[in-house]
């Protein structure tokens, strides 16, 4: 009997270790960053107290793709009257970029947004009925901007994005989160309120790394390196006291990703025009 028992116990061992070892392999993250446009923005707006000059600058969004599905970190933009309201370049609409990685439109399975305002959500019209994970804070900011106007623009914020986050509300498709909250296997969110009054960082698992998004609370790397906060800032105190803990990260351990610096292009895998891996 001692025997059998000892062959059993074996043996489940065995499997127990086949088990994990099926649902860990093949489970890293695939993530990249894809480059919708580029221009010239100005400096003052970038960094606070900046200069009164142009300097490039990009636009993006991101894709996290795992076993647990396919999400979209913002959406780019969809109407073309933002491309000329900031005069971006060499424009790839996002439903185009995510062809370039084998990615259809109803293949998304969520949608987070870092905050509301038109370079991240425009796109949001493009994928209707996907879930959308936003935080309350920023949700009821933007109602409060139009609360007690008919305006089609107000405090940062365009109507049509209202109606389309409303629009997601209403079918059910709007995921308002409290502060923190972990979206997936190796997605998680925290509410970092200083470029809005509702921006959300987005915090990606990839092996022993983590990958900090960190739109628009620090548009450049050099928002961090120099303890810069953004020209267009919520809370500048609270956006310098957040540059200071991504200033002091490990790079071994944690790697930062803004939205608009191009200098992503030297640091990150090229897989073609607009497309980078982060590896």
């Amino acid at each position: 009997m001692k025997k059998i028992f000892a062959v059993f116990l074996f043996l489940s061992i065995c499997f127990i270790c086949l088990f994990l070892y099926i649902n860990t392999t093949g489970c890293e993250p695939e993530i990249y960053i894809l480059k919708y446009g580029q221009s010239q923005f100005n400096e003052k707006y970038i960094f606070l107290n900046g200069q009164d000059k142009l300097v490039p600058f990009i636009w993006t969004f991101f894709v996290v793709k795992d076993k647990t599905g396919i999400f979209l970190i913002d959406t780019g933009i969809a109407d073309k009257k933002f491309l000329k309201l900031w005069k971006i370049r060499n424009y790839i609409s996002p439903i185009n970029l995510l062809n370039r990685i084998g990615i259809k439109k109803e293949n998304i399975d969520g949608i987070i947004l870092t905050h509301l305002h038109a370079d991240h959500c425009d796109g949001l019209s493009l994928f209707k009925g996907v879930p959308v994970y936003l935080q309350q804070n920023e949700y009821d900011a933007m109602n409060r901007a139009f609360k007690q106007t008919n305006k089609k623009f107000s405090h940062g914020y365009y109507r049509c994005h209202f109606d389309l986050i409303n629009e997601a509300k209403q079918n059910g498709n709007l995921i308002l989160i409290k502060k923190d909250k972990k979206i997936s296997r190796n997605i998680w969110v925290k509410s970092a309120p200083y470029h809005t009054a509702g921006t959300q960082t987005v915090i990606v698992k990839k092996g022993r790394k983590r990958i900090y998004f960190v739109p628009d609370n620090a548009y450049f790397y050099k928002n961090i390196s120099e303890l810069m906060p953004v020209g267009i800032v919520y809370d500048a105190a609270g956006d310098l006291a957040y540059l200071k803990k991504l200033s002091a990260f490990d790079p071994s351990k944690k790697i930062i990703v803004p939205a608009h610096d191009p200098e992503v292009f030297n640091k990150f895998k090229n897989c073609g025009e607009a497309v980078l891996k982060i590896e």
